[in-house]
């Protein structure tokens, strides 16, 4: 699965859904954060302005709609939120350490995150009885990608 369509199933997983301005956005400035960490050091003085000249719309749009969905995120699934972070949250994240969070999110290690919390027993019994079973990998609600066990 590419870097994007990844992002987008993690906005989704996440309550943000592509009728929001700042999916789009999210994407667009998380790509850029992943390209050029510093970025996240200058959100206002060149993250947004990015953004915004890559989207052909305002600074201020940006901003706003990101925050928004950062908002959005948090009052939708927090605990997801807390599993990107890798700590609990008291509070909702701010755009940057929003976006810092998804940057810094990787498929593989996401997955074996999800696998981890599932559980030894269910693994130990399905590995007793021998069976290969297709399953999938699943945070909050919503499937990342199938394994074999």
């Amino acid at each position: 699965m590419n870097t994007n369509a990844y992002m987008a199933k993690l906005l989704l997983c996440l309550g943000i859904t592509p009728n929001y301005k700042g999916f789009q956005y999210m994407l667009c400035a998380v790509e850029l954060a992943k390209e050029d960490g510093g970025c996240l050091q200058l959100v206002t003085k060149w993250l947004y302005p990015e953004v915004a000249k890559q989207l052909c719309t305002s600074e201020a749009c940006v901003e706003k709609n990101l925050r928004t969905v950062a908002k959005a995120a948090w009052k939708r699934n927090p605990e997801l939120l807390s599993t990107l972070a890798h700590r609990r949250l008291d509070g909702a994240p701010t755009v940057s350490q929003f976006i810092s969070m998804l940057a810094m999110a990787n498929p593989e290690s996401e997955a074996e995150e999800a696998r981890s919390q599932q559980g030894l027993s269910a693994r130990r019994e399905r590995m007793e009885s021998g069976a290969s079973v297709e399953r999938s990998i699943f945070v909050g609600h919503s499937t990342l990608q199938p394994q074999s066990i």
